[in-house]
């Protein structure tokens, strides 16, 4: 109450209360204010607000509430250039934010934490977010309804940085669980459905994969936000390809394509041009592969994209090349490739790659390093808990060669990947 920060300030300033009523007021009126049973009159505001070297609207507590919102306001505003990948004017108001942090009340002060934890995943800042979310209480956050699911959600974020996806499927879905404010929070309700279906294409369930990016897509699609609809059409795109469905992924790849117009981003672009390069190659149009596989390139390279973003395309070229004959050509981009392995976080990526390194030596002869690399994509992906690509990278081979240990090895790994999803 008024009387309450009255005392509190001219205590602060170290000022009597015969010095503060001195002029305006009596003492005993001072007293009176001070222990909330008289108001302040209207024509005396200012002047005690002087005295106590503060505001009107700080005296009144209206400062507080006004900047609270603000704060608030803020933060929500930063969560949403993070989506977009626009981190320093994520960074930026959290800066602004943090100006007012004296005013934080505990809620504030973590969702501003989780905030931090979100931009450093963004920059594939593992040991930073880590740290940020394991600083916050989890019974604490669970009393702010709507922020615990979001916190779910950036700790499911974060697990699929980590390649623990079972962790994060369980993550993302506990988060779904939480009775969040739909009103309030479409677009992060979006955002939990779009983690959860892009994860479950990654361990090899396309089904519950492309049920989850729906969902995202009509959340999208109703608060028109343009930029995470695009990057749904990609990743729809994606499970068709999987599916062998390479017409419905063109058609998709070209729909996101289209929002483009709307939302001009070279990053995305690149992906784009990659994935339709993708489905060229297994359409045998190789012309077309390597067209588009250049432009995703050159874009990449442009943007300085992360290691993880340009080896696939750089894998790409080698795989169109191979197939076109064109063996120079083939051997220069595996070589980066196998240049760029070590770099690489992503194991679907990291495997991936070995394939094509094997593909190339068997290509070119060398058929103990084409088995010795696609094993190691095996291991790669069996590493990383990729159940269902190690089967199926074991059975190929098992069949190619007719190795009955690979095909139970394959046989074995299938079993695992059904047991690790009927646990989620």
């Amino acid at each position: 109450m008024i009387g309450d920060r009255i005392k509190l300030l001219r205590n602060e300033v170290d000022m009597t209360v015969e010095e503060l009523a001195d002029g305006i007021l009596s003492p005993k009126y001072i007293q009176d204010i001070e222990n909330n049973v008289r108001h302040v009159p209207d024509d005396i505001l200012p002047e005690l607000a002087a005295r106590l070297g503060t505001s009107v609207d700080s005296l009144l507590g209206i400062e507080k509430e006004t900047n609270i919102r603000k704060a608030n306001e803020l933060l929500d505003s930063a969560f949403r250039y993070t989506y977009r990948d626009l981190l320093e004017l994520a960074k930026e108001n959290i800066d602004r934010a943090k100006e007012l942090e004296d005013h934080f009340s505990l809620e504030l002060k973590t969702k501003l934490t989780i905030l931090e934890c979100q931009v450093f995943i963004k920059e594939r800042k593992k040991k930073e977010a880590i740290e940020k979310i394991k600083s916050i209480n989890e019974e604490t956050v669970k009393a702010f309804n709507d922020l615990y699911f979001i916190y779910l959600r950036v700790y499911g974020a974060l697990y699929f940085q980590e390649e623990e996806f079972w962790k994060a499927i369980m993550s993302f879905h506990e988060a779904i669980n939480v009775k969040v404010n739909f009103e309030k929070y479409p677009f992060e309700v979006g955002i939990c459905y779009f983690n959860l279906g892009i994860t479950y294409a990654f361990i090899g369930n396309l089904s519950w994969g492309e049920q989850h990016l729906k969902k995202a897509e009509s959340i999208f699609q109703d608060i028109g936000e343009i930029k995470q609809l695009t990057d749904t059409y990609i990743n729809l795109g994606n499970i068709y390809f999987q599916r062998d469905d390479f017409e419905d992924a063109l058609d998709i790849y070209k729909k996101a394509q289209n929002l483009l117009i709307y939302n001009s981003d070279l990053k995305t672009s690149s992906y784009i041009f990659h994935n339709i390069g993708l489905v060229y190659l297994h359409l045998k149009n190789y012309k077309k592969s390597i067209e588009y596989g250049n432009r995703a390139l050159a874009l990449k390279r442009k943007v300085n994209a992360f290691p993880n973003d340009l080896i696939n395309t750089i894998e790409l070229l080698a795989r169109c090349n191979l197939e076109c004959k064109n063996f120079d050509l083939a051997e220069i981009f595996t070589k980066e490739v196998i240049s760029f392995i070590p770099k690489v976080s992503n194991s679907l990526i990291r495997g991936t790659c070995y394939l094509t390194v094997g593909l190339y030596h068997k290509a070119v002869g060398d058929i103990d390093k084409y088995i010795q690399n696609t094993k190691q994509a095996q291991e790669v992906y069996k590493n990383a808990e990729l159940y269902f690509n190690a089967a199926r990278t074991a059975y190929e081979l098992g069949e190619e060669l007719n190795d009955q240990d690979l095909l139970v090895e394959s046989a074995r790994l299938y079993h695992k990947y059904h047991i690790k999803l009927k646990e989620k």
